[in-house]
């Protein structure tokens, strides 16, 4: 048995690993591990062992036995082991059967995981966080058993030991591109191209000069709006994603005048969107960023509340025109059944009418609103 003190993750023990081309077994020991299995749950002091791509024993004591089968061993003592998969199902305990966790770390499942000190890993979230937005920060990323990320230092391809990086250019792989390692093959997102507004409803918005419009995908991504839309949204940071914008954006306290009836349904949308699609990349990537960044959304993402967008009312707060009364209406696009058409009215003649012409003649922006961006970037781009 090799045993090999990583305490300080050094360079040895990861050419040890990437070097085993006769199917040693490799076991990460001592280590609090976040299975994400209902039936197994978080252990302490655990041994992970994989042989190849798939994970082949989770539990104590594993280290016992390693010797008998020559395995390399990786103590991770004071770190917590997380799968990498993001999954929004498995995040929330949701799936019903445990063959069915495509996200968990047991035996059989595909060996892709996180090491992260103990403080930066309190749940699957917050290690996922840690990757995206503070890569330096983790001891390995080990996708289908190959490490591709280790000591905060991206593994290159043809490079048996990379040094340690001295600055992002030397190594360290871009958020997206970790967020990207996170996912299953048929969970990494299809390009943004694909879900583009059409030409004929970009056109529709804006000749509505006095009404604002926009379009949302399943995640509550805004994909386009028109100019009075973005006029109405320009206290917020981005006009880029509802869920971002109620939960985490700071202006969303101030614009959404009933805050909770803005928050409840946001994520009940997203959720009925989830069950519409739950392979969705995106849909997984904004779930576990925004759990990450707001115990509040976490929180109503457990509730399991399922809800489409509708008609009703909304209280709203413009930080230049003021409070604003509106009724809004989702229409599903035809021909794109993934993207929703959000109306918003005001009563004729009221003073929200008055206040969304006063916006109209402000909006200088462009028609369309900025491109989707995806909520891993946002959060390293505000660092």
């Amino acid at each position: 048995m090799s045993i090999t003190d990583t305490m300080s993750w050094n360079p040895e023990a990861l050419d040890e690993i990437l070097s085993n081309d006769e199917g040693r077994p490799v076991l990460f020991t001592n280590a609090r591990i976040l299975t994400m299995d209902p039936l197994i749950g978080t252990m302490t002091g655990a041994d992970l062992l994989f042989v190849g791509s798939l994970v082949v024993g989770v539990g104590p004591a594993i280290v016992t036995a390693a010797g008998d089968d020559n395995a390399i061993v990786v103590d991770c003592t004071g770190l917590t082991i997380a799968p990498a998969v993001v999954d929004a199902v498995a995040l929330a305990g949701g799936r019903g059967h445990r063959s069915e966790y495509i996200a968990t770390l047991t035996p059989g499942n595909t060996a892709d995981f996180l090491v992260v000190p103990d403080e930066l890993a309190t749940d699957v979230p917050s290690a996922v966080a840690t990757l995206v937005t503070r890569p330096e920060q983790v001891h390995a990323l080990v996708a289908a058993g190959r490490p591709v990320l280790w000591a905060g230092t991206e593994v290159r391809a043809g490079t048996a030991v990379p040094g340690r990086a001295a600055a992002p250019e030397a190594g360290i792989p871009a958020a997206a591109d970790l967020n990207h390692l996170c996912l299953t093959a048929s969970q990494r997102p299809r390009d943004w191209g694909e879900t583009d507004v059409s030409r004929q409803l970009l056109q529709l918005m804006d000749g509505w000069e006095h009404t604002p419009a926009f379009v949302v995908g399943p995640a509550l991504d805004i994909m386009a709006g028109n100019s009075l839309a973005t006029a109405l949204h320009s206290g917020f940071d981005r006009f880029d994603n509802l869920a971002r914008m109620v939960f985490v954006d700071p202006a969303g306290r101030e614009f959404y005048q009933e805050w909770e009836r803005a928050a409840h349904p946001c994520v009940a949308e997203i959720r009925a969107a989830y069950g519409h699609d739950p392979d969705s990349a995106r849909i997984a990537e904004v779930v576990a960023e925004l759990s990450a960044q707001s115990e509040e959304f976490a929180g109503i993402w457990q509730m399991h509340d399922v809800k489409s967008k509708s008609q009703e009312g909304k209280h709203l707060k413009h930080p230049q025109v003021g409070d604003l009364h509106i009724k809004f209406a989702a229409f599903t696009v035809n021909g794109a059944p993934h993207q929703q058409l959000v109306v918003y009215q005001a009563e004729p003649a009221s003073p929200t009418a008055a206040a969304f012409e006063t916006l109209r003649a402000m909006a200088t922006r462009p028609k369309q609103a900025q491109a989707a961006v995806p909520v891993a970037d946002l959060a390293v781009n505000e660092q």
